[in-house]
């Protein structure tokens, strides 16, 4: 994972699952792997309002993508707590709500629809582009792979 050209996280094993939450909060981006605080990096940029789509698993110049498993996807409009942050590792289907603007959950997909629908209950649903749907044997989780572009109108 690259912020501002830094390195800031390398996957060490490829076949395992990883719990990757960034929280930027204007001067610092800190990057928490299973709950746990990895590393941070210093970050002074804000976030305009756009109406450009949220690209998951891909850039706008479709040259970096995502070569994995993307089981949920959460955006929240504040910065969340180290406690908060634990809570969603270690209850995923139950995470913190408040400023939740973004839950696509792994049972909200519907692949013939092309559409990756949002619990947060804002309607932020998204459009799949080039995934497929793999089931997963050892649970009842859905994911999509390998996920090219998830466009998103907020």
């Amino acid at each position: 994972i690259v912020i501002q050209s830094t390195k800031i996280f390398t996957y060490e094993d490829l076949g395992k699952w990883y719990h990757v939450v960034i929280v930027l909060d204007g001067k610092k981006a800190k990057i928490y792997i299973n709950g746990t605080l990895d590393n941070q990096v210093t970050w002074n940029n804000t976030f305009a309002v756009t109406n450009y789509n949220i690209l998951i698993g891909n850039n706008p110049d479709n040259i970096r993508q995502f070569n994995g498993y993307i089981a949920f996807t959460r955006i929240y409009n504040c910065a969340l707590s180290e406690d908060e942050i634990r809570h969603n590792y270690y209850f995923p289907n139950d995470p913190v709500k408040d400023g939740l603007v973004l839950w696509l959950h792994w049972d909200s997909i519907d692949i013939e629809a092309d559409k990756w629908y949002d619990k947060s209950g804002y309607g932020n649903h998204g459009d799949i582009y080039g995934a497929t749907l793999v089931e997963i044997i050892k649970s009842p989780t859905r994911i999509l792979s390998p996920t090219r572009i998830i466009g998103l109108e907020m």
